[in-house]
């Protein structure tokens, strides 16, 4: 296995700061450990303010802007001491996100919402329903 990455190691060898495109990308080992990544919480993964919401019940979906979807329904996906479990999946149309989904997916509106949601290269929107399950093994 190769050495650590250190960043001001790195940055002093190349005269200037790092940007973080200049960080190796994570080691993928193969499909189950992928798979185990993912069931880690890498395919669902919320801001701090709404984690506890979601512990507590209150939030219980979610809206996504992704390439293709990142979790399946059944899936669990770690959160906190336990996980939410996907209970349903559905692509929607940007417009069907009206400011009660935005609310209900803990956001004071659409704009809150899409200010987090549409981050990345994404371009399907996606409504995820969920589940907390408090206490789940992996």
């Amino acid at each position: 296995m190769g050495a650590a990455f250190d960043v001001k190691e790195e940055a002093g060898r190349y005269g200037r700061a790092l940007t973080a495109s200049m960080a190796p990308l994570p080691v993928f080992l193969g499909r189950r450990q992928d798979a185990d990544r993912l069931k880690k919480g890498l395919g669902m993964t919320f801001t701090k303010k709404l984690r506890e919401p979601i512990i507590r019940g209150e939030i219980c979906c979610s809206v996504r802007i992704w390439r293709a979807p990142r979790v399946k329904v059944g899936g669990r996906y770690r959160l906190g001491d336990g996980a939410v479990e996907v209970m349903s999946l559905r692509q929607i149309e940007l417009t069907d996100i009206t400011p009660q989904l935005a609310r209900d997916s803990g956001f004071e509106g659409v704009v809150d919402l899409l200010k987090t949601a549409k981050h990345g290269l994404g371009d399907k929107v996606y409504l995820v329903d969920f589940e907390y399950r408090p206490d789940t093994t992996f």
